[in-house]
Parts: structure tokens; sequence; C-alpha cells
């Protein structure tokens, strides 16, 4: 039998039992662990190897993926750094693992567990964008949270309806900023920066075609282009040769150009604000 197309049918997760009646024999089962085909996760579970590693360590404390691992999961944008593992548990669960280790009991310093989460479905898929980004309210700053929302709604990863109770929420209980959140953004620094200019009050376009020069990230006033680069940037000769001309003629058609790194956006806030600001000050915004 293929256990591996066996699991895929079954969703990528199942039981002993399961496999069992589904016509595999113990032998089989032992003979497919050991040859590293499939996972035995904690006692009387398994999945395929290509569960990726944070689901896997999820569903061997016994829950699901919640919180910043659960939207980094999905592709949604998070914040760089080291975050505890977040897990989701039905409210009476018992017998918690390790998330490295199915023979050990949980300690609590090894993740944060969650005790509203909700049985059955697919063990492997991590809880819903929405709850995952509530987890967030009060616990990463608001700038981080606009940025984590911008990037579900871009990939609109909530539906409809569910997206304009969040935002309701959202405004109600972090800032009025949210009221202004889309999809629009291409990066997380470039949310950042919308955020920052949002709460600064000054007048700005974002994503705006400018003829021949092409599209740029923001138009803060009448005048003043700012770009949040990401990696890509400067990578090459032809992409800094790309960089100088796009400069260029934004000069030519009377605008200044403030370039931000996203690393500095992420890393160093405080920097890419007070240069914001001190364009501002000097007026370059203006026509």
């Amino acid at each position: 039998m293929d256990l591996t197309a066996l699991l895929t049918r079954l969703g990528g997760a199942a039981t002993t039992a399961a496999l069992l009646r589904s016509g595999c024999t113990p032998y089989a089962l032992r003979e497919a662990v050991a040859s590293g085909k499939i996972v035995r996760v904690r006692q009387g579970h398994y999945v395929l190897p290509d569960a990726g590693a944070r689901r896997l360590e999820a569903h061997r404390v016994g829950g699901r993926l919640a919180g910043i691992w659960a939207l980094r999961s999905l592709g949604i944008w998070t914040p760089r750094g080291p975050f505890p593992l977040e897990v989701v548990v039905p409210a009476h669960s018992s017998r918690l693992r390790s998330p490295v280790e199915m023979r050990r009991r949980l300690a609590g310093s090894e993740c944060l567990v969650h005790w509203d989460g909700e049985s059955g479905g697919d063990p492997l898929e991590p809880e819903r964008p929405a709850r995952a980004l509530r987890r967030l309210i009060g616990r990463v700053s608001p700038e981080i949270l606009f940025a984590c929302f911008e990037s579900a709604l871009r990939q609109e990863a909530l539906e409809a309806v569910e997206a304009e109770e969040l935002r309701d929420e959202l405004v109600r209980r972090v800032g009025p900023a949210f009221a202004h959140a889309s999809g629009v953004s291409e990066s997380g620094a470039e949310s950042l920066l919308k955020h920052f200019l949002l709460t600064v009050g000054v007048p700005f376009r974002q994503q705006v075609a400018l003829g021949d020069l092409g599209r740029v990230d923001f138009v803060i006033g009448e005048r003043q282009i700012a770009e949040a680069d990401g990696a890509a940037y400067h990578s090459s000769k032809d992409e800094f040769e790309r960089d100088r001309l796009r400069q260029t003629m934004a000069s030519i058609l009377g605008y200044r150009t403030l370039r931000l790194s996203a690393t500095l956006i992420e890393r160093q806030p405080h920097l890419a604000r007070a240069a914001i600001l001190a364009a501002l000050q000097r007026g370059d915004h203006l026509a």
C-alpha cells in the first residue's frame, strides 16, 4: 500500500485507527515511518513529511498554529524577529506534548497555548487569519498590526464580511488609521510607511503612475516621492542604473525622491520617520 498517497487522500494527517480502517497494516505503518515516508508526530497520529516544520510542531503539541505563526504559514507578512510558537487547542484538551519531542509533556516555556480552538477540520490547517490577527491586538505595535492586516487584505485571505468586521474592531480598539487599510501596499515596509504617513496627517497618494517614470510607492503632498525599497534594489549593476534613471526622471519632472530600504524601515523605524519629518519640515513636499 502507498501510505503517502493514502495520507494525501486523508488530508495529509490521520490517526492510526483511520489508517487501519483504510486497509493499512501495522507492519506497513512501521515500515513507512522507518523509511521517512510518513512522520509519527505524536502517539497515534501521522502526517506527511512535507507538512511544514511549524505546522508539524503545532500538531505534535495537540493543536494548530495560531497568531503570528498562523499568519506566517499562510504567506501573510509578519515582522522579523524571534516569536514563540503559538498553538491553539480545544478548550478541554489534555496530554499536550512538547513541540519537539512527542514523548515529553509540554513545558510552559516551550510555546504559547490558546485554549479556544475548535475541534474537527483539517488538523494541519492554521487558525483563520481574522482570529490570528485579533490575537496581535495589544501584543504588537499598531504599525506592525496595520502591516499584517494590509498584507492579509492584499492576499484576499479574509472574506469580505469578516474583513470589514475586523476593520471596524481595529479602528475602535487600536486607531483610526485602520479605516484606510487596503490591499494596495506591495510589502510590509510600504504598509509601515503608510501607517506613519496616516498618523502624521500629511496628504499623500499611494502607487502613483508618473508618466515615463512609472509607478512610485508614495507621493507626499505635491512633490515628495517616498519609496520603500526591497532587497532586490541595487543587487546588480543594471538595477542600480535603472534606480538612478528613475531618480533622474523624477527630478526632471519636478519631484524630490526619498528612498528608504525595507531593512531600515523595519529595523530602524525611528530613522525612517525622522527622514520623512525632516523632508516635511524643509517643505520638500510643497510645490
